[in-house]
This record gives C-alpha cells, sequence and structure tokens, in this order.
C-alpha cells in the first residue's frame, strides 16, 4: 500500500522501530520534512506528486500518533507536472511558519523556487 510511513528513533539513531504507515495515502510523495512547533505540534511537510498536485502539511498533536490536519500550501490543478516537492519548513519567532519548496509556477517552462507563510489553525491546542 503507498503512503508515507514513519519510522522513530529514541536513542539518537542508533535503532529504529518499524515503519508503519501515517494515514497518508498515495505513492507519489516527495521525502517529508519534520519540525516541532512551540506549540508541541509536530508537522510534517510534503510535495504531493500526484492529482492534485501540490504541497501539502500534516499536522500531528500525538507526536505521530496520529495526523488529522492537512493544509494545502500550494496546489496547482492546471500543471500535471510531477517536478516538484522537496518542502522545508521553519518557525518563524511569531509562531508562524514558513515552508518553502519548488514547483511550476503559472506559465514558467521550469519549476520555480516557491514558499508559503501560514500559520497553524490550533497552534494553542
Amino acid at each position: 500500500d503507498p503512503c508515507i510511513r514513519l519510522t522513530w528513533s529514541a536513542d539518537g539513531g542508533k535503532s529504529w522501530s518499524p515503519a508503519r504507515p501515517c494515514g497518508l495515502e498515495g505513492n507519489r510523495f516527495t521525502p517529508p520534512h519534520f519540525i516541532r512547533h512551540s506549540s508541541g505540534a509536530l508537522i510534517m511537510t510534503y510535495g504531493r506528486r500526484e492529482a492534485p498536485h501540490g504541497e501539502r502539511a500534516a499536522v500531528s498533536y500525538d507526536n505521530g500518533e496520529s495526523w488529522p490536519e492537512e493544509y494545502i500550501l500550494f496546489e496547482d490543478l492546471t500543471h500535471s507536472e510531477w517536478d516538484l516537492g522537496y518542502a522545508a519548513t521553519v518557525e518563524l519567532s511569531d509562531g508562524s511558519l514558513l515552508t518553502v519548496y519548488y514547483q511550476p509556477y503559472g506559465e514558467d517552462e521550469f519549476p520555480s523556487l516557491l514558499c508559503s507563510h501560514w500559520q497553524l489553525a490550533n497552534a494553542g491546542k
């Protein structure tokens, strides 16, 4: 079953848990990037290389056990281009988030470097 799978290390990477699906189904994702938000939320950003194409973020409030919130950071329904993704996110001093990624934009022939400035809806949860 194609999906993003997660594995955890509690000893600095010396050993790892068995990989398990995180609930995001599909077979065309770019490698995810993870950060821990100051609210405690675990944020995973990734590119989706199948329709609908674009950049997404999933949020977990239980240390990655479930991912109930998904954010669409950028979606382009006009392109069927799969050359996109590799999102990386940082938290800014005000708690908002900046995610950088690449994908086609407008009428560009080649992918562009883009970013989305966003915030968690339930940051105080």
